[in-house]
């Protein structure tokens, strides 16, 4: 254990000085980018607008607007340093055929927290601090689905509040940007701005990336250290290092300051890398983004069916193995391919990626999924967004041998190891940063993963719900650290 703790201690420092080095200073700046330094996913807006964000009025698109209600309050805390940021997430799921059971599910996410401006604050050039508390309440949908890859968007551990970042940030010169601290992974690794419109499989972070990393999901922070380099031609690299923390999923405090935050609780780390180019409305009429990246988990983990002694543990009996260390790659694009009106950021934009395994036994083995994302859709709704997504997620020989011998155990015939899902929604525009999302999904082949009882006739799951979202800086009109909002 202490050679694990000493390995990660030693890359936690490593890791941002070794990109730093690397980067030198080139006098390049960074170009115009609408993702934030290593934001939360449930901390941004999904998409940018098609026409900015309206400051008073009620601008054809929307029902109403609250900007003006919070700008003044805003503005005096952003001028002294302190800028405001949260979102809600309120989700009622049904499960109308197919599945383990039909019912529906009721599940809710609520974030708020303040970004420092610590140049306005101490006089630091370039630093930040973060802070975020996050409240989940509700109940997960695997229950009545019987899939636990294709998950709903609040998915994570349990209900409880928890602390999302408490985390510093320091940016050199507008070309390397560090953050260390309990962090949340962000969007700085296998994700794009389109991935969260959905609400389904994806949820900012493809399932294929979600079950393999060994550190939480991104409603939960762990010690870690991340750094970001800006290159020349809209080219970046990021790295980081993550603690691998399994404690974090089971202790009551949710993250706060108390055992997990010991040295003694770390099993491994995770270490992604990502190198892409990418562009933005204000630099590109048409939008893109090209990323190649992969990780390596240092971490144990229980095997999905041997025992110490290699065999199949459900017939054999004996304690599960513990496996060490894993790694994967993925790919990800995404293209503004059609603009209706160029005055404006109405876009169709195009998006595919890959997640595959290249060592270790994790659950999934590989998993690809494509879409599209139309970002005013109509003239007369250009705040309103349309979105599709297929995603089809292939189990491990060694998980799908687990589930196949669960069923045969109670003399069921096996399921496919090849499960897919289809997700279609459409943003309603209510209000600036406000938006109520109708949605369906059908899940082919569920993968019973985490299920007590599982039954092979769970073939096909149909869902249909609605989602309410609202972020506060956009709804609010507070601006937000680096000039958004």
């Amino acid at each position: 254990m202490n050679t694990i703790c000493s390995y990660f201690q030693r890359l936690a420092v490593a890791a941002p000085l070794s990109v730093l080095a690397a980067a030198g200073f080139g006098g390049y700046a960074f170009a115009g980018s609408d993702i934030g330094t290593n934001a939360s996913p449930l901390s941004i807006p999904p998409a940018l607008p098609a026409t900015p964000y309206p400051d008073s009025g009620v601008p054809e698109g929307y029902f109403f607007n609250l900007r003006p209600i919070g700008k003044p309050l805003g503005q005096y805390l952003a001028d002294h340093g302190v800028y405001l940021t949260g979102r809600t997430l309120q989700q009622a799921i049904g499960v109308t055929n197919g599945g383990l059971k039909t019912g529906t599910v009721y599940e809710g996410f609520n974030l708020f927290g303040v970004d420092l401006d610590m140049n306005k604050i101490a006089g630091i050039q370039g630093g930040s601090f973060h802070f975020l508390v996050n409240e989940l309440s509700g109940l997960p949908l695997q229950g009545f689905t019987g899939s636990f890859f294709a998950y709903n968007r609040a998915f994570a551990l349990q209900a409880g509040v928890r602390l999302n970042e408490f985390s510093y940030e320091q940016n050199f010169g507008g070309i390397v940007d560090v953050r260390v601290g309990r962090v949340p992974v962000g969007t700085e690794f296998d994700t794009e701005r389109v991935y969260c419109e959905f609400l389904y499989g994806m949820c900012a972070l493809p399932a294929g990336y979600v079950f393999s990393k060994g550190y939480p999901p991104y409603n939960a922070a762990s010690w870690a250290g991340i750094a970001q380099v800006k290159l020349p031609h809209h080219l970046y690299f990021h790295a980081g290092i993550f603690e691998d923390e399994p404690s974090l999923a089971t202790i009551g405090h949710w993250g706060w300051p108390g055992e997990d935050w010991s040295p003694d609780k770390v099993r491994g780390a995770t270490i992604p890398v990502q190198f892409g180019y990418r562009t933005t409305f204000k630099d590109d009429p048409y939008p893109k983004s090209y990323a190649v990246g992969g990780y390596v988990d240092t971490g144990d983990y229980v095997d999905p069916i041997a025992n110490a002694a290699g065999q199949n543990r459900l017939l054999a009996g004996g304690a599960p193995r513990l496996d060490h260390g894993k790694s994967g790659v993925w790919v990800q694009a995404e293209q503004a391919v059609w603009r209706p009106d160029m005055t404006t950021n109405r876009a169709l934009t195009l998006f595919a990626g890959g997640n595959v395994q290249t060592s270790g036994e994790a659950n999934i083995q590989n998993a690809y999924f494509a879409g599209l994302s139309f970002n005013g859709p109509f003239a007369g709704r250009p705040y309103d967004t349309f979105n599709v997504v297929g995603e089809a997620i292939n189990s491990s020989s060694a998980y799908s041998s687990f589930i196949d011998t669960s069923l045969n155990l109670r003399h069921m015939p096996g399921i496919s190891p090849h499960e897919a899902f289809i997700e279609v929604n459409y943003g309603i525009a209510l209000a600036p940063g406000m938006t109520l999302k109708p949605n369906f999904e059908y899940v082919w082949n569920p993968d019973l993963d985490t299920i007590p009882h599982p039954v092979s006739s769970d073939r096909h799951v149909v869902i249909m719900g609605v989602a309410f979202t609202a972020f506060l800086p956009e709804t609010l009109g507070l601006p937000r650290l680096g000039g958004g909002g």
